[in-house]
């Protein structure tokens, strides 16, 4: 018999301890990846908002504020005002059937617009819907992380307060992003340095494009 043999079979406790060492090991790492990974997707689901105000009529010009009346689908609108909105997923993982209200504080009403810069194949996965005269739905089937949902709506005035914007999902936090760093920023810092997010400042509007070409195709909607 070889020496070698003659060890294995000298020392059987040893290399059954040596086996149960190694499964016990192999359990521990399994355990961890599988942490890791529950943890990536249920524990970093963020959501983050910006939004701009912009009424469309110049209010220092009286006589036109006063004899101009704006229709919008059939509804008046006394002060018509835009509402830009972006929502980003600034979290680690996909978010699905999102649903994120945006309400206003008094009697300003809020009117569906639409999404812009919409990526391919989402059409059907993004939509908006009015809940309430003051508040609107916004349901995002599907939103990849770094993905930014951009959304106009109308209101008929301009609102004594700040929108509320909320996400009632579980696991799913959803916060106003700082005010000049751009959504793009945000989504990086999140993504890459989450630390750093008390060095940057407040968000620039980078990426919302209102404008005059937003109110032009509030208006060619409007018409339809």
């Amino acid at each position: 018999m070889r020496p070698a043999e003659r060890r294995i079979l000298a020392n059987p406790v040893d290399n059954a301890n040596y086996i149960a060492i190694a499964g016990v090991i192999a359990t521990a790492l399994g355990a961890l990846v599988t942490w890791l990974v529950m943890r990536r997707q249920f524990a970093s689901k963020k959501l983050s908002y910006f939004y701009r105000i912009e009424p469309i009529i110049r209010s220092d010009d009286e006589d036109l504020a006063r004899d101009l009346k704006v229709y919008y689908r059939g509804e008046e609108l006394p002060s018509p005002t835009l509402l830009t909105v972006d929502i980003a997923n600034i979290g680690l993982s996909a978010i699905e059937n999102a649903k994120v209200v945006i309400s206003l504080p008094d009697a300003t009403y809020l009117i569906p617009g639409y999404f812009v810069d919409v990526p391919t194949g989402y059409y059907m996965l993004w939509n908006v819907k009015r809940t309430d005269a003051e508040e609107c739905t916004v349901e995002l089937e599907h939103i990849n992380p770094k993905q930014v949902a951009r959304l106009r709506l109308l209101m008929d005035g301009v609102p004594n307060g700040e929108p509320r914007i909320s996400c009632a999902m579980p696991n799913v936090t959803c916060t106003r992003a700082n005010a000049k760093i751009s959504m793009f920023a945000q989504v990086v810092v999140e993504m890459v340095a989450p630390q750093a997010r008390g060095i940057l400042g407040p968000l620039n509007q980078a990426g919302i494009t209102a404008g005059s070409e937003a109110i032009r195709s509030l208006i060619q909607r409007g018409r339809k």
